[in-house]
């Protein structure tokens, strides 16, 4: 399994649709590229060449462009639940920051 694939597993672990999950790493994989000019991922190597713990971190943005996927595909009654659950995940990473500012 690749590092592409596992973080698409991941996603498909989280009850996305193969075909969803795909399409959610197209947009994701230059997102994280871009976020992190000075660290080169190397997405076609297998996936035990890094930490779990940069997995988690990866996940954070794969899963913030899953639920935009979702709003933008899903029907207009499902909308507000995905909004709600984007707007936790980004309190959460804005907490997460903060801690890593206080340990650095």
């Amino acid at each position: 399994m690749t590092v592409r694939e596992k973080l698409k597993s991941m996603l498909v672990n989280n009850s996305m649709f193969e075909s969803q999950a795909e399409e959610v790493m197209k947009i994701a994989i230059p997102i994280i590229d871009a976020i992190t000019p000075d660290y080169h991922t190397t997405w076609e190597y297998p996936s035990d060449v890094y930490p779990n713990t940069l997995y988690a971190v990866w996940f954070i943005t794969v899963k913030e462009e899953a639920l935009k996927w979702l709003v933008y595909h899903l029907d207009p009654y499902t909308i507000d639940t995905a909004i709600e659950a984007l707007q936790k995940i980004r309190e959460r990473m804005l907490m997460v920051g903060e801690m890593q500012k206080q340990k650095g």
